[in-house]
């Protein structure tokens, strides 16, 4: 998977206060040489604690306007809970409170996409995270920011071609897919595809459990094919 440009979320903490959410176009996924996987179950067998959090985030963030403000919102929907941030980036597409990691100082959400028009729906992004969020707050952090039929179908660790490490993660919902099933998004199985690492000091992409700062979430589901 391409990084991109980092679309910040809250950690599970920071998202107790405002919920979190956005897409971000730059974080496409991208075929490559396909590496070596270690798969890994995933039990779902997140924490008590870490299951409340997001269950008191997601509850949060529907609330605004009385609607919907994560994954698959409508743009205004989603700028009323986390405002565009042009101080920080100029081009429109961040948006959220600032926050600094080992990659330096970003906002919430940036490289927002949405499906297009006046009334499009948010449909990728990347949430960033502060430094020490483990990878199940950050599982967290992504899931409160979706809908509450959405299920993990796939994930594994990714040892790529290039020697770059991440997590890959596949969801789905039905929710999403009835949001995104017009011809033009062409996602009617609600199918999500993430990459949750962080970057080390020459700028490759790294897995930690204990230490993710990034989530690259977009519409094409990541495969054993790809590169982090």
């Amino acid at each position: 998977m391409h990084r991109g440009t980092w679309v910040a979320v809250c950690t599970v903490a920071a998202s107790l206060v405002a919920g979190c959410g956005s897409s971000g176009s730059g974080s496409g996924s991208g075929s490559g040489s396909g590496g070596s996987i270690t798969s890994i179950p995933d039990t779902g067998a997140t924490s008590t604690a870490i299951q409340t959090a997001a269950t008191s985030t997601a509850a949060q963030t529907s609330r605004a306007l009385g609607g919907w403000t994560g994954m698959g919102a409508v743009l205004s929907s989603f700028a009323s809970a986390h405002p565009k941030n042009l101080a920080h980036c100029p081009a429109g597409t961040c948006f959220g409170g600032e926050l600094t990691n080992s990659e330096g100082s970003t906002t919430e959400f940036t490289s927002l996409q949405t499906t297009g028009g006046p009334g499009g729906r948010v449909d990728g992004y990347t949430q960033a995270f502060n430094d020490g969020t483990t990878v199940a707050e950050a599982k967290a952090g992504v899931l409160a920011l979706m809908p509450r039929d959405t299920k993990t179908t796939a994930y594994f660790i990714q040892h790529d071609g290039n020697g770059a490490t991440c997590a890959f993660w596949n969801i789905q919902s039905a929710t999403l897919g009835k949001w995104f099933s017009t011809p033009k998004v062409g996602d009617p199985k609600g199918v999500m595809g993430i990459e949750l690492s962080t970057v080390d000091a020459n700028g490759n992409a790294i897995f930690k459990a204990g230490d993710v700062t990034g989530a690259f979430i977009n519409l094409a589901p990541v495969d054993r094919s790809q590169n982090c």
